[in-house]
């Protein structure tokens, strides 16, 4: 398995990556691994491009709504039965 040596990294940075790593209770290369997995997964789903604002997600939500299907039971309804359970 290939391995990883990185220089320079900031002392605050470090830091967190401890405190992370404590707070999950793994060895800090885990906690690094994961971050990096989870940083390389969400490049990937955002195309290469920077990370997508809250704004800009919840705009996606609302323009991705699908309207309800004629005859279907509305949101009221819905919910009630939901509670019902």
């Amino acid at each position: 398995m290939p391995s990883l040596l990185l220089d320079n990294v900031p002392n605050d940075l470090y830091r967190q990556l401890q405190e992370l790593a404590e707070a999950r209770q793994v060895p800090l290369a885990e906690e690094t691994l994961h971050l990096l997995r989870l940083a390389v997964a969400q490049q990937q789903l955002n195309g290469g491009t920077a990370p997508r604002s809250q704004r800009e997600i919840l705009e996606d939500i609302v323009r991705n709504q699908f309207p309800p299907w004629p005859g279907g039971p509305s949101v009221v309804e819905m919910l009630r039965e939901d509670r019902e359970r």
